[in-house]
């Protein structure tokens, strides 16, 4: 899983930069690349949204709630060993 993870974020960042280049100096890299309108063009970037949705799911928080933290349960216990002391 480890792999696909990294690829799958190598893929992500390819496409971020892609949308940023193209946001700031209107050229489409991967479209230059493979050639604009491609077949080619419109897989490589159908493989960066799957990759996309990949890490969406296989991110660590998600959909589950965030834990609640120990933080409390530490200080009563800290309490409770000075109690008995």
């Amino acid at each position: 899983m480890k792999a696909c993870n990294y690829i799958c974020l190598i893929l992500v960042t390819i496409g971020g930069l892609n949308w940023g280049l193209d946001g700031l100096f209107e050229f489409d890299f991967i479209g230059w690349l493979f050639g604009y309108f491609s077949a080619v063009t419109r897989v490589v970037y159908v493989i960066i949204g799957v990759a996309a949705l990949w890490l969406a799911v296989e991110w660590k928080g998600f959909p589950y709630p965030v834990k609640k933290s120990k933080v409390k349960r530490t200080r009563k216990v800290r309490t409770a060993r000075k109690r008995k002391r």
